[in-house]
């Protein structure tokens, strides 16, 4: 995404069970920090069980050493689309495709800071709070999340 100051870079990732972009970081840098500091929030915020699945395209960024060290460290396997199949990671593909159609390609940022300020907003509050999935009983990720379990009824 462009900025008046210069292009950034997002990192994002998805529950794929509930839709819900569970981390996500911007940076100035298309690099392993970028998606290290965005794989560290969503462990911070969901704690996952052990075997938990990280799916990616073979981006160096995701195939870095240190960065499949981290998977493997906190418990994580690894999944990769096939070279040059993005259907492979669709999910991803429609949310970044969600968020350049609904809030980047409508907005002009003056700056890293306005930028990260209207992302939050939008995935935060848009996205996972109030945009309805037809794959989740046309549910937003946080509703359908907050749903009561079959058991809990």
């Amino acid at each position: 995404m462009r900025t008046d100051s210069g292009p950034l870079y997002l990192a994002a990732l998805m529950d794929l069970y509930s839709r819900k972009a569970v981390a996500w970081h911007l940076s100035r840098r298309n690099d392993e920090a970028l998606v290290r500091d965005c794989l560290l929030k969503a462990l911070q915020t969901r704690k996952p069980n052990l075997g938990w699945i990280h799916h990616s395209d073979q981006g160096s960024t995701y195939t870095a050493s240190g960065y499949m060290r981290l998977i493997r460290d906190a418990g994580g396997k690894t999944s990769f689309s096939a070279p040059g199949k993005p259907r492979d990671n669709a999910h991803m593909e429609s949310f970044f495709r969600t968020v350049k159609l609904e809030e980047v390609d409508r907005n002009r940022y003056a700056s890293f800071l306005e930028a990260q300020a209207s992302l939050e907003h939008f995935i935060d509050a848009i996205y996972n709070q109030q945009r309805m999935h037809s794959s989740l009983e046309y549910m937003s990720p946080d509703q359908f999340e907050s749903r009561p379990t079959k058991e809990a009824r």
